[in-house]
């Protein structure tokens, strides 16, 4: 009888559901409706699961906590937001009132100290790292000339934009990377590592998937998880020394040509867009390199991301881009050329060696003109 109910007792304790407690200081914010809702890695999807309201500047909400620790939204007064993670434990959030508007959706974001909980607090630490960066007096000073605030001499705008953002863009990896490798076993790790998960990533798909191989296994459960290795799933046959996947696509004249054809070559892989501006700007100078480094076997080909083949045929007419051009009829397909080399967006690069592996992508300011110069000019 006691065995029987020793065991009851345990699978009460067992099942026991864990709580979560939010207390706001929020003396700042009148009083009014509190809502919170958690959503996927992205923002989107919400679902609401906990409401209150403010008094007296105090908010307090208790509740379950989810199965793993999920990053919510604490809506204020109908018009303000607080991010956090919803997990076990008590916490704590202090606002002073201050906000910021996040650019694509025009959100209020309340700036707030959040903590009491393992991914809260990482997540606190980690914005207030960031935040001491980006307000520093000479990146202050950068944006200030960048917005024309303040007028500035060449030499002074061009030490501003080639080494303070630079420098910026450089410390911010490092921290990222180093939150990373100190977190491995924290849920707001894969938050980061998301972050990187986009062809303007700081970080190299090794990197990436260096970084997301390293993470404990406890977190091989989580929502995120799944959301990373379904990236990096798709990222891994576009790696550095990868072999290019091969794809056939129709020439002006409606011919079949195909990538394998190219080998032997250096192949730039273009994708562009009729309505790509920033593509048709950069037609002249891959011309000049086509031509600067033809005797050595380098090609560019142009593969038009978008369905329209009559805009495409008076984009060529007008704009006269450089090389072989390919048209596919339906690049959002699922097995389409701009699927099999995850174009997300455009212009989308990738140079290709003699023997078909990928050797550069994604390229950024001279960085394709360096990469050139490196193999043709030893």
């Amino acid at each position: 009888m006691k065995k029987a109910i020793f065991i009851y007792l345990f699978t009460l304790v067992g099942f026991a559901q864990s709580k979560y407690t939010i207390i706001g200081n929020l003396t700042h914010i009148s009083d009014g409706p509190a809502k919170l809702y958690t959503h996927d890695i992205y923002g989107n999807n919400r679902d609401l699961v906990n409401e209150g309201a403010i008094k007296k500047g105090i908010l307090e909400l208790k509740g379950e906590s989810p199965e793993h620790p999920l990053l919510a939204s604490l809506q204020l007064n109908e018009d303000m937001l607080i991010e956090l993670f919803i997990e076990e434990g008590t916490i704590n959030i202090i606002a002073d009132g201050n906000v910021t508007i996040r650019a694509n959706t025009r959100e209020r974001l309340l700036k707030a100290k959040i903590n009491g909980t393992p991914n809260n607090d990482v997540k606190t630490l980690y914005e207030d790292r960031i935040h001491a960066l980006s307000t520093s007096e000479t990146f202050i000073d950068y944006y200030k000339n960048l917005n024309g605030q303040t007028k500035s001499t060449n030499e002074e705008l061009e030490h501003l934009y080639n080494n303070v953002f630079p420098k910026f863009k450089q410390e911010v990896y490092d921290i990222k990377k180093d939150f990373i490798k100190d977190n491995l076993n924290c849920a707001y790790t894969l938050l980061l590592i998301n972050e990187e998960c986009t062809f303007m990533s700081s970080f190299t798909d090794q990197e990436i998937e260096t970084f997301f191989l390293s993470l404990n296994k406890s977190l091989e459960t989580h929502p995120y998880y799944k959301t990373v290795r379904e990236y990096i799933s798709i990222i891994k046959p576009l790696m550095i020394g990868a072999i290019a996947p091969n794809f056939k696509v129709k020439d002006i004249n409606d011919k079949d040509i195909t990538l394998s054809s190219y080998r032997g070559n250096y192949v730039l892989l273009d994708f562009w867009a009729y309505w790509c501006k920033p593509c048709i700007k950069e037609f002249p100078h891959l011309e000049e390199l086509r031509k600067k480094y033809k005797a050595e076997s380098f090609e560019v080909f142009g593969i038009h991301a978008d369905p329209n083949k009559q805009k495409w045929l008076d984009a060529i007419k007008i704009h006269a881009p450089t090389g072989v051009q390919g048209f596919e009829v339906d690049p959002k397909a699922k097995n389409s050329v701009s699927g099999l080399y995850n174009v997300i967006a455009l212009p989308t690069v990738y140079l290709l060696n003699p023997e078909g592996k990928i050797v550069g992508k994604h390229f950024k300011d001279d960085e394709l003109d360096e990469k050139l110069k490196q193999i043709f000019e030893k």
